[in-house]
């Protein structure tokens, strides 16, 4: 299983947006079951996936991400899914750094403004920090 995880400093980026975009794509190319954690506390992705009619990918719910994180990630693999995607809150925090292990990949999503190209050093410190590989969406 491959977790993937979506972190930028910055509010604003689209990351949820396209976090979502790519979770469904995965899910829709069949690349085999999808699962979706929302650690960010404004619940956007999980208030998206409420609304939704299609229940794939499937929506991993965490109490805290402190105690849920690794036993909901070791269930995920245990039955079996391809992919876990990660959304997380749109600034460096306790949180971030507490998810940064389990990712595989992370994808910084980046606007092309001074205030967001401002933003990237601090998560770039992070996921280098945990040796971590990384790629920027424009």
């Amino acid at each position: 299983m491959k977790v993937i995880l979506f972190a930028s400093q910055k509010g604003g980026s689209s990351k949820t947006t396209l976090y979502r975009c790519l979770a469904v794509a995965a899910d829709q190319a069949g690349v085999g079951s999808v699962g979706m954690i929302d650690t960010d506390p404004q619940g956007t992705l999980t208030k998206w996936w409420k609304r939704r009619a299609a229940q794939t990918p499937n929506l991993l719910r965490l109490r805290s991400v402190r105690d849920d994180l690794a036993p909901t990630l070791e269930a995920a693999s245990a039955a079996g899914l391809a992919y876990v995607f990660m959304d997380t809150q749109g600034a460096i925090t306790e949180s971030l750094a507490a998810v940064v292990p389990y990712a595989d990949t992370v994808i910084i999503p980046v606007r092309a403004s001074p205030d967001d190209l401002e933003a990237v050093p601090d998560t770039i410190r992070i996921m280098e920090a945990a040796a971590k590989p990384y790629a920027f969406v424009l």
